[in-house]
């Protein structure tokens, strides 16, 4: 497991929610902060990014679904959504594409709304070593 500011389970899409794809939302429209000040999940949320072009060497696509209920700028990844069953391959494969989408957003930096813990514990400054002589 990489040292990641999201963990890739986030990209498995839910059985539900998913069925036409992983939603996004495009930052010419909206901002981080809007994204994550909507989302209604109790513990808060931290919104990463990932481009069109890092989507692309994915070998997946980003389509515009705009929806008069959400922010401006929704859009949905169809190769991100659910379907079952899956064969081990393509299980082996969708966890190598969360993984590798969990790195990228980690690299582009991610959003983390004040109040909500850093998801990677910085570690805690060491002391460095008297290396004074007694005599």
């Amino acid at each position: 497991m990489g040292n990641w500011a999201l963990s890739p389970t986030v990209f498995k899409p839910h059985p539900v929610r998913d069925l036409d794809g992983k939603s996004f939302f495009r930052e010419d429209f909206t901002t981080p902060r809007k994204v994550a000040k909507a989302n209604t999940h109790k513990d808060g949320v931290r919104v990463g990014r990932v481009t069109v072009r890092q989507l692309r060497e994915l070998r997946m696509k980003a389509e515009p679904v705009p929806l008069s209920d959400e922010l401006p700028g929704h859009a949905i990844v169809p190769d991100l959504r659910y379907v079952s069953p899956q064969t081990k391959e393509e299980k082996r494969e969708a966890k190598k594409i969360q993984a590798k989408l969990a790195e990228i957003m980690t690299k582009n930096g991610i959003y983390t709304p004040r109040g909500l813990p850093d998801p990677v514990p910085t570690p805690p400054a060491q002391t460095p070593p008297d290396n004074s002589s007694t005599a």
